[in-house]
């Protein structure tokens, strides 16, 4: 028997018809008692029955929500932290690539002004040897 069943009133008188019929050995009232627990359901118990089967249908599916959501959340805080990590790798890439051009721009111009001290020193060279000649 379940607990709805012990403290459920009707349940009780039917239990009640039960045993006196065993202890008065009455057939009558062994039928009253099983016609009464045939009409114990009422007229909401299958409306009932199908409300609490909507409810747990519905229990069901808002933790499969929120199981989603969960995993989504997981998912976008993983992408904001790759992100995150790829922006700051960006910038850092962005500041060797400025650094080396700038290194990049001071070695042209010292080879600018290697290429003029050595056309200085050829014009020199060849004037010294005109001057021999």
């Amino acid at each position: 028997m379940s607990l709805l069943q012990v403290t459920d009133p009707k349940m009780k008188a039917v239990n009640l018809l039960r045993a006196k019929a065993r202890i008065m050995h009455s057939k009558a009232l062994e039928r009253l008692a099983q016609e009464v627990a045939a009409h114990l359901t009422g007229p909401f118990d299958e409306v009932n029955n199908m409300i609490q089967k909507m409810i747990f249908r519905l229990m069901a599916e808002q933790k499969d929500e929120d199981d989603h959501k969960h995993w989504c959340d997981l998912e976008l805080e993983k992408t904001n932290s790759s992100k995150i990590n790829k922006e700051d790798k960006i910038a850092d890439l962005t500041a060797k690539i400025d650094d080396a051009k700038a290194t990049v721009e001071q070695l042209i111009q010292e080879i600018r002004e290697a290429e003029d001290m050595i056309a200085a020193i050829i014009a020199h060279v060849n004037e010294a040897t005109e001057i021999r000649i």
